[in-house]
Parts: C-alpha cells; structure tokens; sequence
C-alpha cells in the first residue's frame, strides 16, 4: 500500500462514493465522439438491454436503459432483454461522467432499431468501451 493510505482511509474514501449520483456533461462535440454522432452501428455479438433505476427502492421505476454485451446483475437493474442479433444503434450524442474518480466514463445516447415496447419513452445509452471494441460496427 502506498505511503499515507491506511486500510481505515481506503475505506472512508469508498464509503463516502456509496450514494453518489453519477453527473454528465455533454461532449457530443468532442472529437473522438463528434465524428460517432448519426453514426449507425451493427451488433456484431450478441447485446442485453438493462432497465437501470437510478434509486433502488421497494417500488424500483427504470429510468433509463443500458445496453451492454455484458452480462450484469444488481439491484440498481429492473430488468434484461435480448436485443435481437440484427438491431442497430444510431448514436445521438455523447456525455461524460464529471464526477466519477476512477475513470473517464463515456456513455452514448442511442436510438435502438427496432425498439421494443418495454424501452418506450426511456433514454438508451451504451457505453464507449462498446462502442469502440468489435462488439460494434459504427459507420
């Protein structure tokens, strides 16, 4: 362990992250991502769609969804579909996460075509990581 950090400082630090709301500030024109945007992408494996609550109560509501070729599992999720193999994702901007301290999260706003009835009305992003992998074709 470095000098200075303690067992007890370590876990200070993460207790106090526990609760903390992710905020976003838009980067949609921003290069890399300005070049992504209106982008159609193609799955090339196959992709999950996670209902996500941002406050994880008894009477969990989604609000929005993430689609992941991960699998993922917690209580902050409301529910998994299967995306079929041949949706597509349309990027429509791009935002970073300005408060988290470990990483530059980057999540895509997306149109997933075909939606399902299930994603009706509720914001879908997925992740850069994704984006830039082979997981998708984007072009």
């Amino acid at each position: 362990m470095a000098p200075g950090i303690t067992f007890a400082s370590l876990v200070l630090l993460s207790t106090s992250l526990v609760g903390c709301e992710a905020e976003y500030r838009d980067v949609s024109e921003v290069p890399p991502h300005k070049e992504l945007i209106g982008q159609v992408c193609s799955m090339t494996i196959t992709f999950t769609a996670f209902g996500v609550t941002r406050k994880v109560e008894r009477d969990r509501k989604t609000d929005y969804v993430l689609v992941s070729e991960l699998r993922l599992s917690g209580p902050e999720f409301t529910f998994a579909e299967p995306i079929p193999a041949d949706a597509k994702l349309r990027i429509l901007s791009a935002r970073r996460c300005s408060n988290c301290p470990f990483e530059e999260y980057i999540q895509y706003n997306a149109a997933l075509q075909p939606s399902s009835p299930r994603l009706t009305g509720l914001p879908v992003y997925v992740r850069q990581s994704s984006v830039s992998s082979n997981a998708l074709h984007c072009g």
